[in-house]
């Protein structure tokens, strides 16, 4: 036993070193009768431990790894040196008081471990355990001491300390059962008390928020011992607090190979996806009504045909829309127009007892799914009960208004097999009733494909639009909001028609886009852009960039890159002045969309999203997308200044592009109060009729000179 030895060390003049045991312990006695004192000598000379005597408080000995420790070549520089030259000021105190507990212990008096930070002669500090005991020395007592750099533990410590600090992360173990053991004191900011967490599996903390999938998928992990990261899962706490946990683990095994458990770090994370649950939620709702958009219903409408293909049953498709709401909006304004949408989403909602789905489909028009069991009685009674709902007048803030609607009807299966056919159908329908005169319901039959010869028609004069260059380009500027500077422009087609008049894209767009004339319109545009940007450049303008739309059917086509690189190269412009803009429609199907973008980016083309927030984008896809800018629909910029809950909406879009590295863009700014609240929530830039109105290209120079002497530069 240690307590029974009776350590002596001496030095001979020339310092041999002999370690001598004076102890009646006869196995002692043997060990040592064994050992020559040149053997002990040489272990203690290259041990990997630091082994040092000091006596009065100056070092009598070091062997090598001592004096590297030190930080001093030569073990023989250390001889004769004050010990508490070697240990930092603020150690000095602790050291000595358990130096002097060993001397008044007397020979064989042996210290606990310690710590201390070492003071090298170059002023470099490094951490130091030490355990000592009571020797003889020369005949007097003295302290022998054997120690190890730990540096690189304690910088670990201090990193998991720090870590810990920040009240994000807790440290966790678990048992062979997958029960918590041991959850860290650092854990405050756990949800769950952290004696209701211990003996409990995530299972049990899951509760009924588990998704079969994922969790067998996580199960199979730890059956494997395999690590894992970020795994997430939501619970409730016991007074009903939803809140959301991930966790990154790593299997614990003995030396022998036993398996202990698993530990790792988790955090709290249910503010991150409770905010990606509000983006996610916006992208598929519409923002004025909170009805589901078309993006969500198509989704749902999908889900419906295959239930009622799979159990032989019928379903019905209304596309409705409300009569005359354009002259609504002229007579009253949009914030009436906008008040009577919401009212008449209420009223949908309520007509179908059964809880049909309904959703807005844009601008005054609606959808809905019927609710089942499909029948030809209860549809008449559903669009007649509607009818009678939306004519009774409507109170928006004092004012009676009064409106009218049609609707369309297709049937599944009856009038076509898959989703987006009975969308169509319903929708030529619900044009069939418009025709009637509105204010009555239509349901889909074979003669509307009489619909399709007006559609040829309108096929043919937009082909010859192409041939009789009909086409023209307005310009939009886009302008810095920090500093009035103008950044660039969008470019708008416009359809100069012989018979109708100027035509905005939305007559004629989606039909380019089904015949696929949409392609070579789209060459036409990038052309044209790219020629005016060089015909501003040689007047001196040459420090804009122009937007270019592009259908989602151009990023689906393959070569079109090789078009983009044709039209920019045919006139020498420099393709980093080129935005192209697309729709968050665009990126659903991400497999052609991303391959193309990124080749656009790589070339120097900027890539905007435009209608940013209505559409399908989530945070997470965004941030992985070769995107640079997102243009915020107009539609959030109506009443930022009226509804608190709108300007929280907008801000939170800022907030949320800036925070995927995107620069925004506020489209539709048609009010000085509008251009205020963005300058205030750091929008980057704007764009809309307080501007300017898009204007022929003639034009920009003559407004570009009047904008320089403007109140916003």
């Amino acid at each position: 036993m240690v307590s029974s030895l009776s350590p002596m060390v001496r030095m001979s003049s020339s310092r041999r070193l002999r370690y001598l045991s004076a102890t009646s312990d006869a196995t002692t006695d043997r060990v040592s009768s064994r050992v020559s004192e040149g053997a002990f000598r040489q272990l203690i000379e290259i041990a990997p431990e630091a082994v040092a005597i000091h006596q009065d408080g100056h070092f009598v000995y070091a062997n090598q790894a001592a004096a590297d420790q030190l930080g001093v070549s030569d073990p023989g520089a250390v001889i004769g040196c004050q010990v508490a030259d070697f240990i930092v000021p603020a150690d000095r105190e602790k050291i000595a008081a358990v130096t002097k507990q060993l001397y008044d212990h007397g020979e064989g008096g042996e210290s606990h471990l310690k710590r201390f930070r070492r003071l090298r002669p170059d002023g470099s500090t490094i951490d130091v355990e030490t355990v000592a005991i009571t020797v003889l020395w020369e005949g007097r007592s003295a302290i022998l001491s054997m120690g190890r750099d730990v540096s690189a533990r304690v910088t670990a410590e201090e990193r998991v300390r720090d870590l810990l600090s920040t009240g994000i992360y807790w440290l966790w173990e678990t048992d062979t059962e997958n029960r918590f053991s041991y959850v860290s004191e650092k854990a405050d900011n756990h949800p769950l008390d952290r004696a209701f967490v211990l003996g409990k599996t995530r299972w049990e903390l899951a509760g009924e928020y588990q998704e079969d999938a994922k969790w067998r998928e996580h199960a199979a992990d730890l059956d494997a011992r395999q690590p894992f990261d970020n795994f997430e899962y939501w619970s409730r706490t016991p007074s009903g607090r939803e809140f959301c946990v991930s966790v990154s683990g790593t299997p614990s095994f003995d030396n022998d190979g036993t398996f202990r458990g698993y530990r790792g770090i988790a955090c709290d994370t249910t503010k991150r996806r409770q905010a990606e649950r509000t983006i996610e939620h916006m992208a598929l709702h519409d923002a004025l009504t909170t009805l589901p958009n078309r993006t969500l219903f198509a989704k749902e409408l999908e889900r419906e045909c295959s239930i009622a293909k799979r159990d032989g049953t019928k379903l019905a498709v209304l596309f409705l829309d409300l009569d005359h709401f354009k002259d609504i909006n002229d007579s009253y304004g949009h914030s009436v127009g906008d008040k009577l949408l919401v009212q008449v989403a209420d009223r949908l909602k309520s007509c179908d007892s059964g809880g049909g789905l309904v959703a807005r489909f844009g601008g005054d028009e609606f959808l809905m799914i019927a609710s089942r069991p499909y029948h030809p009685a209860t549809i008449s009674w559903l669009v007649n009960r509607i009818a009678r709902r939306i004519a009774e007048p409507f109170d928006i803030d004092g004012l009676t208004v009064q409106t009218s609607i049609s609707i369309g009807i297709a049937t599944y299966p009856d009038d076509a097999l898959d989703a987006e056919r009975i969308l169509a159908n319903a929708d030529l329908a619900l044009y069939a009733a418009k025709g009637d005169g509105r204010n009555t319901w239509r349901i889909f039959d074979r003669h509307l494909q009489d619909h399709l010869q007006a559609q040829r028609s309108l096929d043919q004069e937009l082909r010859h639009a192409l041939d009789q260059d009909q086409f023209e380009l307005y310009y939009q500027p886009v302008i810095d909001i920090a500093d009035g500077r103008v950044s660039g422009f969008e470019a708008l087609i416009r359809w100069k028609h012989p018979k109708h008049g100027e035509m905005l894209p939305d007559s004629f767009i989606p039909t380019m886009e089904r015949n696929k004339l949409v392609v070579p319109l789209t060459e036409w545009v990038l052309s044209e852009a790219a020629a005016q940007l060089k015909r501003w450049e040689a007047i001196g303008l040459s420090s804009y960039k122009i937007g270019v739309n592009v259908s989602p059917v151009l990023l689906r086509l393959q070569g079109f890159v090789g078009l983009f690189d044709g039209c920019i190269a045919e006139v020498g412009c420099d393709p980093r002045c080129i935005v192209i803009e697309i729709t968050e429609g665009a990126l659903i199907d991400e497999t052609k969309a991303i391959p193309v973008l990124t080749a656009l980016r790589e070339r120097g083309v900027t890539v905007a999203v435009d209608d940013f927030g209505v559409g399908y984008s989530s945070m997470a896809r965004l941030r992985l997308l070769p995107v640079d800018v997102l243009k915020i629909d107009r539609s959030f910029l109506t009443k930022v200044n009226e509804e608190a809950g709108d300007a929280s909406i907008v801000k939170s879009l800022v907030n949320i592009g800036h925070s995927l590295e995107k620069k925004v863009v506020a489209e539709g700014v048609e009010r000085m109060e509008q251009y205020s609240f963005l300058n205030k929530i750091g929008c980057d830039y704007a764009q809309g009729f307080l501007i300017n109105r898009p204007m022929t290209a003639n034009e920009v120079p003559i407004w570009l000179d009047r904008w320089r002497s403007s109140a916003f530069c």
